[in-house]
């Protein structure tokens, strides 16, 4: 009975070290793959003191930044799709309210693999009342500008930019749109600029929502420090593998 009981002791211990060859060694890969984009990711974040994308696709070059109060609020949790930066600036020397600007970066991919089908995706504007797909970047530009635009009051038409190819916003924007107005929900004036560009393998879509606080309007110095921080706003170069 003892020497039994021994036998199937001895079994289950032998059977929790043998694990199979490929389970192990899908788990070795997938360790080096994070060690290798921690590298990466410490590399634009650590020693160059950079603002890296989750995705590891771009990074904000902070040091060529003229101002330094600029800090990331929020890193996005997912690599593969939606919010990737959340980066502010604030003047808390002044009393002022409204003297902030908020940059919100998401990411769209274009469609979902399934074996051999591809369902593209699409992005919803309640109040523009139409749905743009996400391969589609003036489309998304036009999406977010009317959205916002028609759901604020008082605004300045002649400060209205609908989809123009942005110019002097560094090499990787594309599209820029902005619109002046009385947000609905907040009740304050405020400035917004959307800026867009795909991805050198064209299957997502960047787009940067740079919000200016109602102490800043028609101040053009502080108005530029959007601009300024998409400007520096460059791929990262180095291979990264996610599987």
């Amino acid at each position: 009975m003892t020497s039994r009981l021994s036998l199937a002791v001895l079994g289950l211990a032998l059977a929790a070290f043998m694990v199979p060859a490929s389970t192990a060694g899908a788990k070795d890969d997938a360790a080096k793959l994070k060690k290798a984009r921690e590298k990466v990711r410490a590399k634009y974040e650590v020693k160059k003191a950079g603002y890296a994308f989750p995705d590891l696709g771009y990074w904000i070059d902070a040091a060529k930044l003229e101002d330094s109060r600029w800090s990331v609020s929020t890193k996005g949790k997912s690599h593969e799709k939606g919010l990737m930066l959340r980066v502010k600036w604030s003047n808390e020397a002044s009393a002022a309210a409204g003297m902030n600007i908020d940059v919100i970066i998401q990411k769209f991919i274009y469609y979902k693999q399934n074996g051999n089908t591809r369902t593209p995706f699409s992005l919803p504007f309640e109040n523009y009342g139409e749905s743009v797909r996400c391969d589609d970047l003036e489309g998304l530009l036009v999406g977010f500008f009317q959205d916002w635009k028609r759901s604020a009051k008082d605004v300045i038409e002649k400060e209205s930019v609908e989809a123009k190819k942005a110019r002097g916003a560094g090499k990787v924007v594309e599209l820029y749109s902005a619109c002046v107005g009385t947000d609905k929900d907040s009740g304050n004036r405020e400035r917004r600029e959307w800026y867009g560009w795909a991805d050198g393998k064209r299957i997502s879509s960047y787009i940067v929502e740079v919000r200016y606080g109602p102490a800043l309007l028609g101040k053009e110095g502080l108005l530029a420090k959007g601009k300024e921080l998409v400007k520096n706003i460059a791929p990262i170069k180095d291979k990264v593998k996610w599987r």
